[in-house]
């Protein structure tokens, strides 16, 4: 299995190669499980991303997709005109979330995830020239106690809004 970003293909990282986070023989990702001289699982918040060498769920590569090894080059190039495509279509979401100075988020859905929410935020700031904001708004997320308190300090740097929220004022 291979990483496709940006139009190539990429192995995935092992815990304990020296691009991982995970340095030490008898390290266990808190995450995904995976042990030294193991890939994580992808999705995994601490996976690095093989392109970039930051943090794969939440990079700025773009739209990544899991490749089996035996794809065909017509089936490849098809999937990065898609994976192009995709990249562009996020990033019309990105500026459409900017401009309206607010982030969306379903705190019952996939987009609930503190890591999905951190990398809205990071390429909201990133495009608003706060990057350097964002490091701190990131290491203050991760010292937090809850989700609730997490979501509180993003709420310092952007506005968030979660449509969950309407949609149990909806369904009422």
């Amino acid at each position: 299995m291979k990483y496709l970003i940006k139009g190539k293909l990429y192995l995935p990282i092992k815990m304990g190669d020296p691009r991982d986070w995970h340095q030490k023989p008898d390290d266990v990702c808190h995450d995904c499980g995976a042990t030294y001289g193991q890939y994580h699982t992808f999705g995994c918040d601490t996976e690095v991303c093989p392109c970039c060498g930051g943090q794969l769920i939440s990079c700025d590569c773009g739209a990544i997709y899991q490749v089996n090894g035996n794809i065909s080059k017509k089936a490849l190039a098809d999937l990065c005109k898609l994976q192009v495509i995709q990249t562009e279509a996020e990033d019309l979401e990105i500026k459409n979330t900017i401009s309206r100075n607010k982030i969306k988020y379903d705190s019952k859905g996939q987009s609930g995830n503190i890591f999905f929410i951190l990398a809205k935020v990071k390429l909201v700031m990133k495009q608003e020239g706060r990057e350097e904001l964002f490091k701190k708004c990131e290491e203050r997320v991760y010292a937090s106690s809850s989700y609730k308190e997490a979501l509180k300090i993003i709420n310092e740097y952007v506005q968030l809004e979660d449509v969950h929220v309407g949609k149990e004022e909806e369904a009422e």
